[in-house]
């Protein structure tokens, strides 16, 4: 198990961090940056802790810098339908990314910052976006997001470009437990990657070509660098593509299923 350290960061506490930290207030953990005066104050920011409320002329943003890409969301509080949404790779400069996003994102929208009245940054380079009001883990974000869209669910698996997390959440989107793995890419989306890239597939057709095998290939390394060369070996020998993808996608999930 993993827990926070002082700066909200798993990553930064996972051997000295205590679960109290987490707990202590599951629903945001945030620092406050200090954000240019509005144009026009708006009444109802969003609120980490129920969603968006009515009422706000401005957008809200969300922007998550994480370690394989970056995303932004903006949001008419008055047309929460209809929000947009744009993504890209972090690259090597996430500050950079981060805001090179936001910017595009305004101008396809015809806005400017001063039309957002607050932006969360979440992800691996969230506190590299000093434009950001407040910046939020990525743990409490999942919960929440995933609270809001569907109540009963009580257990989230993300796995990310860099790592894969399982987190516990309460009956009120709080997180109640979490557990991460950081230390290998076996069972995380850079690996699936890998996997393409070996393979000659797009990403999007990783599923549909797993579904096709007939019986899934056997991988038993831990360690993404020699389960690629695994998955080399057993296409040397004729092991069809599907079924080598099957295997792949077994692994993970044997993977994730002992962070549970």
């Amino acid at each position: 198990r993993h827990d926070t350290s002082p700066s909200g960061d798993p990553r930064d506490g996972e051997s000295r961090g205590t679960r109290a930290q987490l707990s202590a207030d599951s629903h945001v953990e945030s620092r406050v940056r200090a954000q240019p005066a509005l144009a026009t104050p708006c009444p109802v920011l969003y609120d980490a802790r129920e969603g968006v409320g009515a009422g706000c002329a401005m957008l809200v943003c969300g922007i998550d810098v994480g370690a394989r890409s970056a995303k932004v969301v903006l949001l008419d509080p008055e047309a929460p339908a209809g929000f947009r949404h744009w993504l890209a790779d972090t690259g090597h400069d996430p500050a950079r990314t981060g805001r090179r996003l936001f910017d595009e994102a305004l101008a396809e929208w015809g806005k400017t910052p001063s039309d957002v009245a607050c932006t969360i940054a979440t992800g691996y380079g969230r506190a590299s976006l000093p434009f950001a009001t407040q910046t939020i883990t990525e743990i409490t974000c999942h919960a929440r997001g995933v609270r809001h869209h569907f109540p009963d669910v009580r257990t989230i698996v993300d796995i990310g470009g860099q790592d894969s997390k399982v987190i516990v959440v309460d009956d009120r989107g709080g997180v109640a437990d979490f557990a991460m793995n950081d230390r290998c890419a076996a069972g995380t989306g850079r690996f699936l990657e890998i996997v393409a890239r070996i393979l000659d597939l797009d990403l999007d057709q990783l599923s549909e070509v797993a579904g096709q095998a007939t019986q899934a290939a056997q991988i038993t390394s831990m360690c993404a660098v020699f389960a690629e060369s695994e998955v080399v070996g057993l296409l040397a020998r004729g092991t069809p593509r599907q079924d080598v993808l099957a295997g792949v996608h077994a692994s993970i999930a044997s993977r994730i299923a002992t962070l549970a």
